[in-house]
């Protein structure tokens, strides 16, 4: 008769790093059809996790954009970054405003994620729509 295979212990969390996980896949989603392509159960589906387990990272579908906006304005940055570094001809202005058409074009379900978007509607309106979209800690957690 063959060994059973060990069994994992119920607490033991088996991801790794699930947070970025969501947010790369999540990124690759909006690349294919825009932030209304997000959605959480099927991303949980697609890295082979719980349901509830995207839960412990993110509030809701709209904390997960705003991660997923953050994301995508740093990769963004770095790629304006590396633009103007380069020698050029051109003005900053010029490949600054060359870049960004190239990415809107390139990445239209990124670009709009985050140039026209409720996300960052609500990011650059309202502090008070921000605090409704972040987890809240409990008086137990704060130091």
């Amino acid at each position: 008769m063959p060994p059973r295979p060990a069994r994992k212990a119920l607490n033991a969390y088996h991801h790794g790093d699930l947070r970025d996980a969501l947010v790369q896949a999540a990124l690759q989603e909006v690349e294919l059809g825009g932030p209304e392509a997000i959605n959480i159960s099927a991303l949980a589906k697609k890295l082979g996790v719980s349901q509830p387990a995207p839960y412990k990272h993110f509030a809701d579908r709209e904390t997960l954009l705003v991660a997923v906006t953050a994301e995508a304005f740093r990769q963004f940055s770095a790629m304006l970054r590396a633009s103007i570094v380069k020698p050029s001809k051109r003005s900053k202005l010029s490949r600054f405003a060359q870049l960004t058409l190239d990415f809107g074009l390139r990445r239209n379900g990124v670009y709009r994620l985050m140039f026209a978007s409720r996300v960052m509607a609500c990011a650059s309106s309202d502090i008070s729509c921000m605090e409704r979209t972040t987890p809240r800690r409990s008086a137990s957690s704060r130091s």
